[in-house]
């Protein structure tokens, strides 16, 4: 088990990794959400949800994480 959302998309974090992408927002009642969806080159899926101030913070890494990802691919070709 994780202590957070951020320990468990860190766990995921690995060479397999072939996106992720982070969407975030707030519900109708205020509260912040972020959704991370991490792919792996093969085909495994992961989602990982966070809310309130923990929202903010993975909607951050991830979308640190995602211009990696792209910046390794980039390189890679």
């Amino acid at each position: 088990m994780y202590h957070n959302s951020i320990e468990a998309f860190q766990h995921l974090l690995s060479p397999a990794v072939s996106q992720i992408s982070a969407k975030s927002g707030r519900m109708q009642n205020g509260i912040a959400y972020c959704i991370v969806q991490v792919l792996f080159a093969t085909g495994d899926e992961y989602r990982i949800e966070a809310y309130d101030e923990e929202a903010d913070e993975l909607y951050r890494i991830a979308k640190q994480q995602s211009s990696l990802v792209r910046l390794h691919k980039f390189v890679s070709f």
